[in-house]
């Protein structure tokens, strides 16, 4: 596969590309990290997480912000996290479930891709999927030791909305040390 040069100033039309948005960086402990009122110019976005838990035993979550910038805490999200061929899915959450469970006593962290599709999801509209990351998630430790898996997980079919945002937070505890990076993902 030839690689090309992307035309510097920007990305050419017709070319699929990663515009960044939003870096948040957490150097103590914080209870979740939020990416609100999502510009309109994308319905698709790329996230890469490298969070670290302030305890073990904790798994990545996440919701969906409501068009008012609430969080979607009813019982309207489904999930299937696969880490390293163990699948765990279920439905009628209220959460996103990203990684397996962090249980190690020198556990390093997790590193995440995502991309949020369907974001200005419409009822009857060509944009009627309904939001949902899809991604892999990469857990390791300090003795060089990793874990990898890959996850789907969004709103169930029967509570599609549109949503402005969305945050992600552990189980349990605080993040105690990560870097959140947004891009807004162009189309051709």
């Amino acid at each position: 596969m030839a690689l090309t040069k992307i035309r510097e100033g920007g990305v050419d039309a017709g070319i699929v590309g990663l515009v960044p948005l939003s870096v948040t960086t957490v150097t103590s402990n914080a209870a979740n990290v939020t990416f609100d009122n999502l510009p309109t110019t994308y319905d698709n976005f790329m996230i890469v997480v490298n969070a670290h838990p302030e305890t073990d035993n904790v798994s990545l979550y996440g919701r969906f912000l409501n068009t008012s910038g609430a969080e979607i805490t009813d019982n309207t999200y489904g999930w299937y996290v696969d880490q390293e061929g163990t699948p765990v899915s279920t439905n009628n959450l209220s959460y996103l479930r990203f990684s397996g469970t962090i249980g190690a006593a020198n556990y390093e962290g997790v590193r995440l891709q995502t991309t949020l599709l369907g974001r200005n999801y419409v009822a009857g509209t060509t944009d009627s999927r309904p939001p949902s990351f899809v991604g892999t998630t990469i857990l390791g430790n300090n003795g060089g030791n990793t874990s990898g898996g890959s996850h789907v997980a969004g709103l169930d079919e029967s509570h599609q909305q549109a949503i402005r945002g969305f945050n992600f937070y552990f189980s349990s505890g605080n993040i105690a040390a990560g870097q959140f990076r947004l891009y807004g993902v162009t189309n051709p």
